[in-house]
C-alpha cells in the first residue's frame, strides 16, 4: 500500500539518525525528493535542541548577555478608543498560539543549550502614562522610553524572548511597543505578529471570536526536522557546492573607511532614490534578460563595490526568508538565514554580462539555501577578527512594500519599525520597489563611515545605475564615478624660463663672495665656486663635452662633487652622479651602461675605468690665473641634465633620465612650497650623491643664493657630533630619512639635531611618534613630508606636517608641487574616490624622460596621459605605489604593489637583490623577502643549493658586498635544503622561517665590566635576547642606522666610541678591546660653548670646524 508524502515524514523522523541517510537514498532511487515532503511535528521525548542557527546566536549572547544587539522592535500607534484589556488578551493569545515567544533557553548539564517551552502565562504589558507631562514633551519622552525597551536585554535562560509596553499620550493616542529576541523571531516573524495582534484585537473589542488557521508545526519541530535532513547527508551535499563556490580564501572587503571597526558598532541610515526614469529602465533591463530586480541591484551594488574597494573578488550577503515550504509561511521563529553571493568583475565585459553572472549565482544559491550560514563558517573556517563580519561584510535585501495602516475595531493604527541601534555588517543596502522609484537605504557602522563616506558612496551607486540603465552594453571600465576623485593638479608656473645654470648665474651675480659651500673647515663663495667650473667647464668642453654628452662624476658629498656637477652643467653636458663608496663592480657597470665620454674624478679612482680621467680641483686646469671661461651653453629645457642610476628588478641598476626643464620644474616647485623666509640663510645636506634625496637641498641652497653645508659622512652618523655642528653653524633647513633621523636623535641633546627652521623628510613614511617628538624637542621647527620617485625628478608633492591631521601610522605624502599632477587609479586607469586604494600615477613638466637605453621598461612605466592633461603627447609615470586621497585633499602612501621597498630611504628591487644571489656558485634557488626588524625595514634571503653543494651564509654575504650597496646586502641570509611553495607552484612566503638572529659560533659570555655592558647594549639595540662576546654585530641583524644607536648608548654610559669602530671592530670583544684601550670609563662631555671664528675683510662669523673645535678644547686642557 502506497503511503502519502505526510507518513513518509513522519516515518523518516522516527528512524534512527543511522537509518534516515539511508532511507534518503531509497528515496532518491524512487525519484522522490525528500524536500518535496512535508514537516511534521516532532515526537521528542528528551531535551528539545536548539536549531544550529539558534545555538550561534546564544553562544554569542552568553558572550555578552547585557548586549541588545539582536533586539528586533516595533512600534505600533493607535488613534482612537483603545481597548487595553482587548489588547492584554490579543497578546496573550500571540504567546499561547507561538510556542517560541514562551520559550527559555538554558544550558543542560553538558554546557550545550536545550529550549524550555513554558505553560502560556498572561503577557505581562508594562503601562506608562504621559498625559501628565507637557504636550510638547510627550512624543520625545515616549521616544524614549520605546528606545530604552527596545535596547533592554533580555535574559534569555530565566525570561521569554518576548516583551511589549502600552504608552498612553493623550486619551485617545496610544504607542505600543513590542520587542523580541532574534533567537525566537525574524523579520518575517514581526509581520505575522503584528497581523495576527489586529485580528485578534479586532475580534476581542468587538465581541466575537477569532480563528486564525491552526498552525502545522511550532518552531521546535522545524529545528527538529532541519537537523534531521542535514544530518541524514544534505548537509553534506550543499557544503560540497559552497566549497566549491567560495574556495579557501576569503578576503576582507576594503571599503574607504574613515574610522575603525568595533565589536558593537553604532548604526547610522542614508536614503536616497533612483531617479524614477532610472528606476523604470533597470526594471527594463532586469527583465529583458530574464532577471529580477534584486538582481540588477545586487549588480550594481558590486559593481560599486569593486570600484570602492578595488578588488575584483565582491562578496554579498543576502538574506532569505527560508520559507518556501507551506509549514513555515505563518511560523514564528529564527528562520532567515544568510547566503554569500560571490562574484567576479569582469570590467572588460559590459553590465548585461555582469547581470547574467549574478543572475546564475543567485539561482544557484537558491538551489542550495538550506545550509545554515553558522555551519558554513564552522566548515570554511575563515581567519576571524574583531568587529569583522565572516565571509561576507555587505548585505543586501529587497524589502517588500507592506501596508503600514489598518482600520480595526475603531482605531486607526500605523507601524513604525525601529531599526536596531547596532549593526552586524560594515553595510547594508536594503532597497525597496515603490510605485514611484526604487528607494534605497544604506545601514552602516558609523564608527567605520562617516556621513560624507556614505553620501559618496550612495551618490556612485545611484550614478552607476543610471548609466547601466541607460547603456546596459558599456564596458563595466569605461563606467564613471561622479566627483570628488582622487585627481590633484598643483598650481601652474612658468618654470621653463629659467633653467638651473641661469638660477645659479643669477646667485652668482646677487650673492657674490657670500659663502655657498662649507664642508668641515673648508668654505667656498659663490664667486670663487663659479670661478673653478667656469675654468674646469671649458676643460669639459675641450674633450668635446656638450649637450647629450654624460659625464660621470665620482665623488662623495664634498665641495668637489658640487664643483664637477656645476661644471658639467656649465660646459653643457649631463652628469652621472656616482658614489665613491659603491662597490667596485656596480660603479663599472654604471660608467659602461651610461655610455659617460668622461670620468671627473675628486682624488684617484679606486680603481681602473675604461674611461679618461679628469681630476676635480679648485685650483687646478689654470691654477690663480685669469679664468679661461667656458662657452656659454644655453642649454634646451628638454636636454638632459643628468642621469641617476636606481636599483633595478632585472637584476642591475637602471639609469633615469633627468630633463633641465624638469629639473627647473623642481627647484622651483619645492622652494614655492618651502616658502623660505630671507633669514633662512643656509641647508644641510647629508644624503649620498648617488641618490637624488639631496638634491632638495643641493639645488634649493644653490639656485636661491643659500649657502649649502656638505656634512661629512663621519659627522653625518655620529648623533653627537651632528647635534653639535647643527647647533654652532644654526643650520636652517635640513632633509633627511627619518629612520638616520631617529637615529640621530639619540645624541645627549637631541634637539640640536635639528634644524632652526624646516626639517623636510623623505625617503620613507615618517610616523606620528616621530613628528611629535621633534614637536616636542623644538617647537619652532616646520616639519615638511616630501614624496617623489626618481622618475618624478627628486620628489612632486609636499606638505607641511602642521596641515596634515593626526592619527594613523604615518603622515600623508602631500600635494603636488607646481605644475604637477596626481592620480589615484584603479587597474583600468579610472580615478578611485576619496579614501579610495588604488595606484598613484604621477605627471607634469617633472617627469623625467625615461630610462637609458631601455625603451621597453620606458614605455611600460612612462605611459601616455589618459586624461590629455597639459601640451601633446603627455605622460603619466606609473609609480607602483598604492595611495589614498584623504577628505583633505591629501595623498598617503599605503605601501608598494610590487617587490620594491625603501631601507634606510634607498629604492630597492627585491629582484636585483635576488638576481645577485643566483649568480654565485652553487645557489640553486633564491628569494629575497623585507621585514620590520629594530631599525626598520631591512633584508633577509633564502636560498637553497645545488646538488651536492653546501653553502655559507655568511660568505654569500661577503660576496654581496663585493657587488651590491650596504643598504642591498641582505642582514641574514639562510641555507635551506628547499624553497617552501604554494600550491602554484610560488614561494610561500608565510612558511618562510624567521631568522635565528645569532652568532655563527657556539655562544661564549662577555667578560668583564666592559664587555657586558657592550653586549647588554646590543641586545636591547637589536632586540635579541643575548649576544655572546664573539656575535658579529652585522651578522645580528645590525646596520649603520643601529650603529648610532649602539654609539650613543654607550656614550651615555660613560665610554667613547665611534661609528666607524663599530664598523672596524663587529664583535663585541673587538670593541671592548677598543675602548679599554682608549681611556676606558672616560665620560664623554662636549664643552658646552665653543668659540666662533671671525673672518677678516668683513667676511662675518663662523662656527669653528669640528677639528678646529676639537683642537681648540685640547689647548684649553
Amino acid at each position: 500500500m502506497a503511503m502519502d508524502g505526510r507518513q513518509i515524514a513522519l516515518r523518516f523522523a522516527a528512524l534512527s539518525p543511522e537509518a534516515r541517510r539511508g532511507f534518503l537514498d531509497r528515496l532518491r532511487d524512487k525519484g522522490l525528493s525528500f524536500s518535496e515532503l512535508p514537516i511534521v511535528p516532532a515526537e521528542v521525548t528528551g531535551r528539545l535542541a536548539l536549531s544550529y542557527s539558534q545555538r550561534s546566536l546564544w553562544l554569542t549572547w552568553r558572550l555578552d548577555p547585557e548586549s541588545a544587539a539582536y533586539n528586533i522592535a516595533g512600534m505600533l500607534h493607535f488613534s482612537g478608543n483603545l481597548d487595553e484589556d482587548a489588547l492584554r488578551r490579543s497578546l496573550d493569545d500571540l504567546v499561547r498560539r507561538h510556542a517560541s515567544l514562551r520559550t527559555v533557553f538554558r544550558a543542560d548539564g553538558t554546557d550545550e543549550p536545550e529550549q524550555v517551552v513554558l505553560p502560556a502565562p498572561s503577557m505581562v504589558l508594562s503601562a506608562h502614562d504621559l498625559r501628565p507631562q507637557p504636550d510638547a514633551l510627550r512624543a520625545r519622552q515616549r521616544d524614549e522610553l520605546a528606545a530604552a525597551l527596545a535596547r533592554q536585554p533580555f535574559g534569555l535562560e530565566r525570561e521569554p524572548p518576548f516583551r511589549a509596553a502600552l504608552i498612553r499620550l493623550a486619551d485617545d493616542a496610544y504607542s505600543l511597543v513590542l520587542a523580541v529576541h532574534h533567537i525566537a523571531a525574524d523579520g518575517w516573524s514581526l509581520r505575522i505578529l503584528v497581523d495576527e495582534l489586529i485580528l485578534l484585537y479586532a475580534g476581542h473589542a468587538e465581541g466575537r471570536s477569532v480563528q486564525l488557521p491552526d498552525l502545522p508545526i511550532q518552531f521546535i519541530d522545524y529545528a527538529v526536522w532541519q537537523r534531521n535532513w542535514l544530518e541524514a547527508g544534505e548537509l553534506e551535499r550543499q557544503l560540497k557546492y559552497w566549497r566549491g563556490r567560495l574556495g579557501t580564501e576569503h578576503a576582507v572587503v576594503t571599503l574607504p573607511a574613515t574610522g575603525g571597526r568595533s565589536a558593537s558598532a553604532v548604526a547610522g541610515t542614508h536614503a536616497v532614490d533612483l531617479p524614477p526614469a532610472t528606476s523604470t529602465a533597470l526594471r527594463a533591463v532586469a527583465k529583458q534578460h530574464g532577471a529580477s530586480l534584486y538582481m540588477a541591484m545586487l549588480a550594481l551594488l558590486k559593481l560599486t563595490l569593486y570600484r570602492f574597494s578595488g578588488q575584483s573578488e565582491i562578496r554579498i550577503g543576502s538574506p532569505i526568508a527560508n520559507r518556501q515550504r507551506m509549514e513555515t509561511q505563518g511560523l514564528v521563529g529564527y528562520l532567515t538565514n544568510l547566503q554569500v553571493l560571490h562574484t567576479r568583475i569582469d570590467a572588460r565585459r559590459d553590465f548585461t554580462h555582469l547581470l547574467a553572472e549574478v543572475r546564475e549565482t543567485t539561482l544557484e544559491a537558491y538551489a542550495h539555501q538550506d545550509l545554515p550560514f553558522d555551519l558554513l563558517v564552522e566548515a570554511l573556517q575563515p581567519v576571524r577578527q574583531a568587529g569583522v563580519h565572516p565571509l561576507f561584510q555587505v548585505k543586501c535585501t529587497e524589502q517588500a512594500e507592506l501596508p503600514v495602516t489598518w482600520n480595526a475595531a475603531g482605531l486607526e493604527i500605523r507601524l513604525e519599525e525601529m531599526p536596531g541601534t547596532q549593526v552586524h555588517f560594515d553595510l547594508s543596502v536594503d532597497f525597496t520597489d515603490r510605485a514611484d522609484a526604487i528607494g534605497i537605504e544604506l545601514v552602516h557602522s558609523r564608527g567605520l563611515f562617516d556621513e560624507a563616506a556614505i553620501r559618496r558612496f550612495a551618490a556612485a551607486l545611484v550614478s552607476l545605475a543610471e548609466q547601466a540603465a541607460r547603456s546596459p552594453r558599456r564596458r563595466l571600465a569605461d563606467f564613471t564615478l561622479p566627483p570628488p576623485l582622487a585627481c590633484l593638479q598643483g598650481e601652474p608656473a612658468d618654470t621653463r624660463a629659467r633653467l638651473v645654470p641661469a638660477l645659479w648665474s643669477a646667485c652668482v651675480g646677487r650673492r657674490g663672495k657670500a659663502p655657498a659651500l662649507r664642508h668641515e673647515d673648508r668654505v667656498y663663495g659663490y664667486a670663487e665656486l663659479d670661478d673653478a667650473a667656469e675654468r674646469l667647464a671649458r676643460v669639459l668642453q675641450e674633450r668635446g663635452v656638450g649637450p647629450e654628452v654624460r659625464v660621470a662624476v665620482l665623488a662623495s658629498r664634498t665641495p668637489e662633487f658640487v664643483l664637477g656637477l656645476l661644471a658639467v652643467l656649465k660646459a653643457g653636458g649631463a652628469y652621472i652622479p656616482i658614489d665613491p663608496q659603491l662597490p667596485r663592480d656596480r660603479i663599472a657597470y654604471q660608467l659602461e651602461d651610461s655610455g659617460a665620454r668622461l670620468l671627473l674624478a675628486s682624488g684617484v679612482p679606486d680603481g681602473a675605468y675604461a674611461l679618461p680621467v679628469v681630476a676635480i680641483e679648485f685650483h687646478g686646469h689654470g691654477g690663480m690665473q685669469p679664468v679661461a671661461k667656458a662657452v656659454a651653453v644655453r642649454p634646451h629645457p628638454d636636454q638632459t641634465a643628468y642621469v641617476i642610476y636606481t636599483s633595478g628588478s632585472t637584476g642591475a641598476p637602471k639609469g633615469v633620465m633627468v630633463s633641465h626643464g624638469a629639473l627647473a620644474n623642481y627647484v622651483y616647485g619645492i622652494l614655492a612650497r618651502l616658502q623660505l623666509p630671507d633669514d633662512v640663510e643656509s641647508m644641510a645636506m647629508v644624503s649620498t650623491t648617488a641618490a637624488d634625496l639631496g638634491n632638495t637641498v643641493l639645488f634649493g641652497a644653490l639656485c636661491s643664493g643659500r649657502l649649502l653645508h656638505l656634512v661629512a659622512p663621519e659627522r653625518a652618523f655620529d648623533p653627537d657630533g651632528f647635534a653639535d655642528y647643527m647647533s654652532r653653524h644654526r643650520v636652517d633647513v635640513l632633509k633627511i630619512v627619518p629612520s638616520h633621523l631617529q637615529a640621530l636623535l639619540q645624541a645627549g641633546r637631541a634637539a640640536d639635531v635639528l634644524p632652526a627652521h624646516t626639517l623636510i623628510v623623505g625617503g620613507e613614511s615618517p610616523g606620528h611618534a616621530l613628528v611629535e617628538r621633534i614637536r616636542v624637542l623644538k617647537p619652532a621647527c616646520r616639519i615638511v613630508n616630501h614624496y617623489g620617485p626618481t622618475e618624478t625628478t627628486v620628489g612632486i608633492l609636499a606638505q607641511a606636517a602642521d596641515a596634515m591631521a593626526a592619527g594613523g601610522a604615518a603622515l600623508p605624502i602631500g600635494r603636488p608641487l607646481c605644475n604637477a599632477r596626481a592620480f589615484v587609479l584603479d587597474t583600468d586607469l579610472n580615478p578611485v574616490a576619496p579614501g579610495v586604494a588604488g595606484e598613484l600615477y604621477l605627471g607634469g613638466p617633472g617627469l623625467a624622460h625615461g630610462y637609458l637605453a631601455q625603451p621597453a621598461l620606458t614605455a611600460q612605466r612612462f605611459i601616455p596621459d589618459p586624461f590629455g592633461g597639459g601640451s601633446g603627447g603627455s605622460r603619466l609615470y606609473r609609480s607602483g605605489d598604492r595611495a589614498r586621497m584623504r577628505t583633505d585633499g591629501s595623498l598617503e602612501f599605503l605601501g608598494r604593489m610590487d617587490d620594491q621597498i625603501k631601507i634606510r630611504g634607498y629604492r630597492v628591487e627585491l629582484g636585483e637583490v635576488e638576481a645577485q644571489l643566483l649568480r654565485q656558485a652553487g645557489v640553486r634557488e633564491a628569494v629575497v623577502v623585507a621585514q620590520v626588524g629594530a631599525g626598520g625595514a631591512r633584508l633577509v634571503g633564502y636560498v637553497s643549493a645545488d646538488a651536492g653543494r653546501e653553502l655559507d651564509a655568511s660568505t654569500l654575504r661577503a660576496r654581496l658586498a663585493e657587488a651590491l650597496p650596504d643598504y642591498m646586502v641582505p642582514a641574514a641570509v639562510m641555507v635551506l635544503e628547499r624553497l617552501p611553495l604554494t600550491a602554484n607552484g610560488k614561494v610561500d612566503h608565510e612558511r618562510l622561517p624567521d631568522p635565528a638572529w645569532t652568532g655563527t659560533g657556539a655562544y661564549e659570555a662577555p667578560r668583564g665590566e666592559v664587555e657586558e655592558k657592550v653586549a647588554q647594549i646590543w641586545a636591547e639595540v637589536l632586540e635579541i635576547e643575548r649576544v655572546g662576546r664573539q656575535d658579529n654585530f652585522f651578522e645580528l641583524g645590525g646596520d649603520s642606522i643601529l650603529s648610532l644607536r649602539i654609539v650613543a648608548r654607550l656614550r651615555r654610559a660613560g665610554w667613547k666610541a665611534t661609528p666607524r669602530q663599530l664598523m672596524e671592530c663587529q664583535t663585541v670583544m673587538a670593541l671592548g678591546e677598543q675602548i679599554v684601550a682608549q681611556s676606558a670609563l672616560q665620560p664623554v662631555s662636549p664643552p658646552a660653548h665653543l668659540p666662533i671664528l671671525r673672518r677678516g675683510g668683513g667676511g662675518g662669523v663662523e662656527g669653528l670646524s669640528y677639528a678646529q673645535g676639537r683642537l681648540w678644547f685640547l689647548w684649553r686642557l
